[in-house]
């Protein structure tokens, strides 16, 4: 495997899974499993934005549409509160 290969191992075993995880499990002893569970739809956006700011990939209008999709999923889920629950 070439150099730049194992960089990117690094990378994904680093900062991906192992802070990923980090962030995870910290955010789960402040917050219940569903508020933190929502956060999940964030990944593929993050791995958009990543993609377009170290590869250089082009960003589409499909793929700032469906980023505002998930951004604004993920406020309505957060912001308001749905009648009659438990939180």
């Amino acid at each position: 495997i070439s150099f730049r290969g194992w960089s990117s191992i690094l990378f994904l075993g680093i900062f991906c899974s192992a802070l990923g995880y980090f962030f995870w499990y910290d955010a789960l002893s402040c917050l219940p499993a569903s508020k933190v569970g929502i956060f999940m739809y964030l990944s593929p956006l993050v791995g958009v934005a990543v993609a377009a700011i170290l590869l250089g990939e082009p960003v589409s209008l499909p793929v700032l549409l469906g980023g505002i999709l998930i951004l604004s999923g993920v406020t309505l889920v957060n912001v308001f509160k749905v009648p009659g629950s438990a939180e």
